[in-house]
């Protein structure tokens, strides 16, 4: 009766710790997707056309992503809109980065095997800077 309860225990013990570990991973997962975002907006603020920009952002996204070790297919969308605006007038770019996060090697019964994040920054353009 005693190791009845004792597995019963044991087991909800062992899915409450996954649960930590998965809401540990997807914390972890979102601030990494959120700098991720905000050095893309940024890498892009410093180029000097939207094409080069959207390159950039991509790149040093997918590198963030990278050093944080989260491992996921991130994609990188930048509106360049900024870059048609006169000189001398405010301009910005933005950068949204999307990832799924996977959950599935946790096994816990309920839990999704992945989870969707997003994240998007904005970064101001040099006004005076030629575009």
């Amino acid at each position: 009766m005693a190791s009845m309860g004792a597995a019963i225990v044991l087991t909800a013990f062992m899915v409450f710790i996954l649960i930590v570990i998965a809401a540990g991973r997807v914390s972890d997962a979102r601030t990494a997707v959120q700098t991720a975002a905000g050095a893309g907006a940024r890498a892009a603020s410093l180029e000097r056309s939207a094409g080069a920009a959207r390159s950039a952002a991509a790149d040093v996204a997918a590198a963030s992503l990278n050093n944080d070790s989260v491992s996921c297919n991130p994609s990188v969308s930048t509106a360049t809109g900024g870059f048609s605006v006169p000189v001398g007038q405010p301009a910005q770019v933005s950068t949204t980065v999307r990832c799924t996060v996977s959950l599935g090697d946790l096994l816990v019964p309920g839990l999704p095997g992945g989870v969707s994040l997003s994240a998007t920054q904005t970064s101001v353009l040099d006004r005076y800077r030629e575009r």
